[in-house]
This record gives C-alpha cells, structure tokens and sequence, in this order.
C-alpha cells in the first residue's frame, strides 16, 4: 500500500494537470513477489490491458471495472432503487459464483 501511495504522489502535480473535476483514472500495478514472500514494484501503468485472457481475468476484470464505477459514477449518479434491491444479481441477472463476494453499493469506500 505504501509503495502505491508513494508512486501516485511522486506524479501527483502530472495526474489531472488541468484540475478538472469528477475525473479518474485507472493505473496497472505490476509486482512481483520473491521468495521471502516480499512484494517489489515492477512498474505502474497508465494504459493497462483490460483484456479478459484467462479465467481469473475474466472474474477479476469486470469486478475491477464495476468497483472503479462504484467509487466515482455512482458517487454523482446514484443507481436507482431496483437496482439496489438487486444487488445479489450479475448485470445479466444471473447469480455470482460462490467465490464472489459483491460488496454492498450503499458500504463506505
């Protein structure tokens, strides 16, 4: 967490240059982990794939992309009650598998 937290400020004055609001942005971060079990950055990007090439990717990704929407979109556009109220549902109204745990829209970031 700190080393994520160092990267974004060292570019904070190059994030948003132009100060305009209700924008995000979504960065890759590569790490690699040796075998004490330590985590070491391999590089962030700006203009990460977003490419569902595998199985995990393909649970990860979508859960990724809806949260990033979580904690902007729905912050300035509140989903409507039906919504809410279906919270349990995949977008196609199928169920999640067991090993998807879909967190609460109306919990804090």
């Amino acid at each position: 967490k700190d080393v994520v937290l160092m990267s974004l400020e060292s570019v904070k004055k190059k994030l948003n240059p132009e100060d305009r609001r209700y924008v995000f942005e979504i960065f890759g971060y590569d790490f690699i982990m040796d075998t004490d079990f330590r985590l070491w950055l391999i590089e962030v990007n700006s203009n990460p794939c977003i490419e569902e090439a595998s199985p995990i990717l393909e649970i990860l990704l979508p859960r990724m992309i809806d949260d990033a929407f979580k904690m902007t979109l729905d912050v300035l556009f509140p989903p409507p009650i039906r919504y809410l109220q279906k919270k349990n549902e995949c977008f196609d109204g199928s169920k999640p598998p067991p090993y998807i745990k879909r967190r609460s829209r109306t919990s804090n970031f």
